[in-house]
């Protein structure tokens, strides 16, 4: 894959990428951090990134992949550091 060729400290060859490849990129304490995700976590985060509500955006992505594990999901962008606020009622709360 394009992600794990590039991840290596070897030179990199010729690629031939046949499948699409999501990242997720975080920036805790300055540092930035390149992560590979599977495509329903990366659908989980689209949603929520486009203000879709997180029961919503967990259906959406369950309904488009059945094998999707949501605490898994969450517990992924926890540890990366991806929330950087939470939302209620319209009334936002940095965290």
């Amino acid at each position: 894959s394009i992600f794990s060729a590039n991840r290596r400290d070897a030179p990199v060859g010729r690629i031939t990428a046949t499948e699409p490849e999501w990242t997720l990129l975080t920036r805790p304490h300055l540092d930035v951090e390149v992560r590979k995700i599977s495509p329903d976590v990366a659908t989980l985060i689209a949603g929520l990134m486009e203000g879709v509500p997180p029961g919503r955006a967990a259906g959406d992505t369950l309904a488009a992949y059945a094998e999707f594990h949501l605490s898994a999901a969450i517990a992924f962008i926890i540890e990366a550091g991806a929330f950087c606020g939470i939302s209620t009622n319209g009334v936002h709360d940095e965290t």
